[in-house]
């Protein structure tokens, strides 16, 4: 005798990915402040947005603050070579500093928390420093090979 089987196995249910970050701006440019509470915010078209926790990662960076400042109120900035960029402990060094001119991007987190990551920053004293350094090289040695760009 003949059988039929009609089992049939269901569909399978395709898995969705998660849900990632959204780009609300992709380059932004901003200052890095300080608000009424004491907490490090980008300051971005007269906006607070809070960084991402990347943002303040030692890791890999050249230059890194202390959170303490020195006896005068000055922040310590310590400058490191290439073989000793190691991770360092977030209670006592950030990567960011108030003042410090930040580029990156402005996302919306899963948990509908609009965040500032950091891409890179830059201190703007330390490029009118350059630039003066290189015009007075320039003028003491008649070299006018090395230009200096202000567009900044």
């Amino acid at each position: 005798m003949v059988t039929f089987n009609f089992s049939f196995n269901p569909p399978k249910k395709k898995r969705e990915p998660p849900k990632k970050e959204v780009v609300l701006v992709k380059q932004a440019t901003g200052i890095v402040v300080n608000d009424e509470n004491g907490f490090t915010k980008c300051n971005y078209q007269g906006n607070l947005y809070t960084f991402t926790l990347k943002s303040f990662d030692t890791y890999k960076k050249k230059n890194v603050y202390m959170r303490k400042r020195d006896k005068f109120g000055h922040r310590i900035k310590i400058i490191r070579d290439k073989d000793k960029r190691c991770k360092m402990h977030r209670k006592f060094y950030s990567a960011l500093s108030i003042g410090l001119i930040v580029k990156g991007k402005i996302i919306k987190t899963v948990d509908d928390l609009v965040l500032f990551d950091v891409v890179s920053s830059y201190n703007p004293a330390d490029i009118v420093e350059m630039a003066e350094a290189i015009r007075e090289f320039n003028k003491y040695n008649n070299n006018d090979k090395l230009e200096v760009n202000f567009d900044w």
